[in-house]
């Protein structure tokens, strides 16, 4: 298959279409080599004449895939799991700040109440 690929100053790919554009060098990229060079792209080399595979390239399989996924998910749990025990502890602490505010404004009425019996025998 070719490609049109654009490379930096070492000749690393920064960029390619799988069509011919203007400001882009053709390629041929080997059959074999197309899942590693969507994946890395920018691995990839170009010498002015051929593509070049770096040849370490991180090995995927289905397995590795699942697991992936499959921590996703457990990682996905935990975080919902925790952010369901915040929002409790929230809502029980803004329950506990409304009672608090209940009864200082009892307190606060209970002393303006004892003040103005004060003044009232006192007078």
């Amino acid at each position: 298959m070719f490609i049109s690929v654009k490379c930096d100053g070492d000749g690393f790919i920064t960029d390619f279409k799988t069509t011919d554009k203007d400001g882009y060098t053709k390629a041929f990229l080997p059959d074999r080599w197309i899942n590693d060079f969507m994946k890395y792209s920018g691995k990839f080399r170009y010498d002015d004449s051929q593509l070049l595979n770096p040849g370490n390239l991180p090995a995927t399989t289905i397995t590795d895939l699942e697991s992936s996924v499959s921590d996703l998910q457990t990682t996905s749990k935990q975080t919902t799991a925790a952010e369901t025990t915040l929002a409790t502890g929230q809502t029980s602490l803004s329950t506990q700040l409304s009672q608090v505010q209940q009864a200082v404004t009892t307190l606060a009425i209970q002393q303006a109440t004892a003040t103005t019996d004060t003044k009232t025998t006192t007078e």
